[in-house]
C-alpha cells in the first residue's frame, strides 16, 4: 500500500492538474512501484532529484536518470511494454510537475519486451458462452452481462450507473418526466408496471467516460432491459433514485466474473480469464461491425463511426467541434444491427419470482380492465336500443297527433261550409 505521505502528495498533484480518480488510481499504482523498487519515499526521491538540479551536477551524472533507466528495465523484465510504459511515464509526469529537469533516456529495444498476445474474433465470448454464463448467474449478474454485452458500456460507466438513469433512459416508454414525491420504491414499481406489456424496449442512456470525460448515448437490448427489470425487482434494500443501478462494487463484480469462468470452466487468453467484462466491450464493437453472411449473400457491418459513438470514443481534432452525433439515426442503427449481440430468442425466460407475480398482476388487471370495458359496451347498446325504441314511439305519437289535427281541420272546413 502506497504512504500516507506519498498519497497525499498525489492527491495535491491531482487538484492542481484536475485529473480524474481513475488517473489517480493508476499513479498511485506506478508510484507505489517506484517507491518500492528503490526503497523509498516519494518525499525522499524528489527532494534528492531537486538537491542534486541545485547542485548543478550534469544529466547524464545524475542518480535520478541512473534511478528511471533501472526502473524501466525492470518494469520491461516484469510487465508488457504496454504497461512498462505507462507506469514509467507516470512517474516521469510527477516529476516535471515539481519542475525537475528530465532529459532523453538512451534507446531501449522493444524486441524482446513482453508483448501482449494477439487477441482474435475467435477468442472473443461468443453468443453461446453469454446465454451459459447468464444461466448459471443470479439476477444481479444477469442483468449486468446483458447489459454490458448489448451497450458496450465499460466496467466504470456501468457500475456507476443510477437507478434514475434507467428511469429517464426508459422514459419514452413510460413518459413520466417530473418524478412524483413518492417513496422511490412506489415510483420505481410504478415504472415497471407500465414497462411490462412494451414489447421491444430499447432505452437510451446518456453517459459520460470516465476515461476521457467525454459526454455520449448508449443503448441496451429489450432482454438486458427485461433483465434489469427482474433484478431491481428483487431489491430489498433501502435505495433511493440516486443509489447505483446495479448494487455491486468492484471486488464483488471481479469476484463474479471469477466464478463464472471457474464454472464454466473457460481457458485463459494470455493468462487472463476469456469471460471478463472487457471482453464483452470487444463482443459489443466487433458483432456490430463485422459482416454478416446471410441468405448466400455477405451483408456489411455497421459503421465503425457508430460503433465509436455507442462505446464513448470521443472524434479527434476539429471532428469535435464539426461533427456532431444524430442520436435518433444512431438508435435506429443501433436497432438495425441489435440481432448481432443479441443473446437470446424471443421466447427467453430468466424471470425471478417477483417478476413473474408482477406480470401475472399486469395480465389480471388488464383482463378485468377488459371485463369492465366490454360490459360498459353492453351497457352502451342496450341504451342505444332502448334510446331507439323511444324515438320511434316519438316518431310514431308525432305522426298521430298529426293524423288527428287534419282531420280536426278538414271537419271544421266541412261545418263552415253548410
Amino acid at each position: 500500500m502506497i504512504m500516507e505521505e506519498d498519497l497525499k502528495i498525489l492527491k495535491n498533484i491531482q487538484k492542481s492538474r484536475n485529473w480524474a480518480y481513475l488517473t489517480l488510481k493508476g499513479s498511485s499504482g506506478a508510484v507505489k512501484s517506484y517507491t518500492e523498487f528503490n526503497d523509498k519515499s516519494l518525499r525522499e526521491l524528489l527532494k534528492e532529484a531537486e538537491k542534486e538540479e541545485i547542485e548543478g551536477i550534469r544529466w547524464k551524472e545524475r542518480k535520478l536518470k541512473e534511478r528511471l533507466i533501472k526502473y524501466r528495465s525492470y518494469l520491461y523484465d516484469n510487465y508488457l511494454i504496454k504497461t512498462a510504459i505507462v507506469n514509467l511515464n507516470r512517474i516521469k509526469t510527477i516529476y516535471r510537475h515539481f519542475e525537475i529537469e528530465l532529459h532523453e533516456l538512451p534507446h531501449i529495444s522493444d524486441k524482446n519486451a513482453n508483448h501482449a498476445t494477439p487477441i482474435y474474433y475467435k477468442d472473443l465470448p461468443d453468443h453461446n458462452l453469454i446465454k451459459l454464463s447468464c444461466d448459471i448467474s443470479g439476477p444481479l449478474m444477469t442483468a449486468i452481462i446483458l447489459f454490458m454485452s448489448s451497450s458496450g458500456s465499460a466496467k466504470t460507466e456501468t457500475l456507476n450507473l443510477t437507478i434514475k438513469d434507467f428511469i429517464k433512459a426508459t422514459q419514452r416508454y413510460h413518459h413520466i418526466e417530473n418524478l412524483p414525491n413518492e417513496n422511490p420504491k412506489t415510483i420505481l414499481n410504478k415504472i415497471i408496471n407500465d414497462l411490462i406489456p412494451e414489447k421491444n424496449i430499447i432505452p437510451e442512456f446518456s453517459i459520460i467516460r470516465q476515461k476521457t470525460n467525454n459526454p455520449y448515448k448508449t443503448y441496451c437490448s429489450n432482454e438486458a432491459t427485461k433483465a434489469i427489470m427482474n433484478y431491481l425487482l428483487t431489491r430489498t434494500d433501502n435505495f433511493n433514485l440516486n443509489s447505483k443501478l446495479f448494487k455491486t462494487n468492484t471486488v464483488y463484480f471481479h469476484e463474479r466474473f471469477k466464478e463464472i469462468n471457474e464454472k464454466l470452466n473457460i481457458e485463459k487468453i494470455d493468462g487472463k480469464n476469456r469471460f471478463r467484462s472487457h471482453m464483452l466491450r470487444k463482443f459489443h464493437a466487433s458483432n456490430l461491425s463485422r459482416s454478416k453472411k446471410k441468405d448466400g449473400r455477405r451483408q456489411p457491418g455497421m459503421k465503425k463511426e457508430y460503433v465509436d459513438a455507442l462505446q464513448g470514443r470521443g472524434k479527434l481534432g476539429t471532428d469535435k467541434s464539426y461533427f456532431f452525433d444524430d442520436y435518433e439515426d444512431l438508435r435506429d442503427n443501433y436497432i438495425e444491427y441489435l440481432d448481432r449481440i443479441t443473446i437470446y430468442s424471443e421466447d427467453f425466460d430468466f424471470k425471478t419470482k417477483e417478476f413473474q407475480e408482477l406480470e401475472e398482476q399486469m395480465e389480471k388487471n388488464l383482463f378485468e380492465k377488459d371485463k369492465v370495458i366490454s360490459n360498459i359496451a353492453g351497457e352502451n347498446i342496450k341504451l342505444k336500443e332502448t334510446i331507439a325504441s323511444a324515438e320511434e314511439l316519438e316518431r310514431r305519437f308525432d305522426d298521430e297527433i298529426k293524423g288527428i289535427k287534419e282531420f280536426q281541420d278538414t271537419l271544421l272546413k266541412e261545418i263552415r261550409g253548410k
